[in-house]
């Protein structure tokens, strides 16, 4: 299991964020295990149980503020 943060600018609030499995089938045994706002930033990880090398995007949503 491994877990990547991604964060907003300095002047944005994280609002909203999520993940997904790149080029991945839905019936495969990929996992997310994390996946929440930290701070200004959104966090997410899985687990890839295939033993084929798997790419996990993690993204945030951000609101200019100020």
């Amino acid at each position: 299991h491994e877990a990547r943060t991604v964060s907003c600018a300095a002047d944005q609030q994280a609002i909203s964020g999520g993940w997904r499995w790149n080029d991945a089938p839905a019936n495969l045994n990929l996992q997310a295990q994390v996946d929440h706002r930290d701070g200004e930033a959104w966090r997410a990880g899985g687990r890839n149980n295939t033993g084929v090398p798997r790419e996990f995007t993690v993204y945030v949503y951000c609101l200019i503020v100020g």
